[in-house]
């Protein structure tokens, strides 16, 4: 995979400060994949067996949280991170109101 730069960011430190290496994976699916020291998705969703309800439920608290910190510390947090992936791999079942809900993240 490509190796992102992560220090062309103004928050530095929080780069400095992971634990894993984030690397763009060649293929979707590989981001899926435990791989030694690397960023990946630990948990996914399976947002197809979530109500409408549910589903806009957690687009609402991912709003909320990324509202209430700081956009690199909300995308390296694997509780967000792995929602927001999980929402976006079954982005074309989603209904339009919560598509236009989730691209407004």
């Amino acid at each position: 995979g490509f190796n992102f730069n992560l220090f062309c960011f103004s928050k530095k430190t929080i780069w400095e400060n992971m634990e894993e290496n984030f690397i763009i994976p060649l293929h979707k699916e590989d981001i899926e994949i435990s791989s030694s020291g690397n960023f990946y998705v630990q948990n996914i969703t399976e947002i197809t067996k979530l109500s409408h309800d549910e589903i806009d439920e957690i687009i609402s608290d991912l709003q909320l949280k990324l509202e209430q910190n700081d956009v690199l510390e909300f995308c390296v947090d694997h509780e967000c991170f792995d929602l927001l992936y999980s929402i976006t791999r079954e982005f074309e079942l989603l209904s339009s109101a919560t598509k236009q809900k989730y691209v407004e993240i």
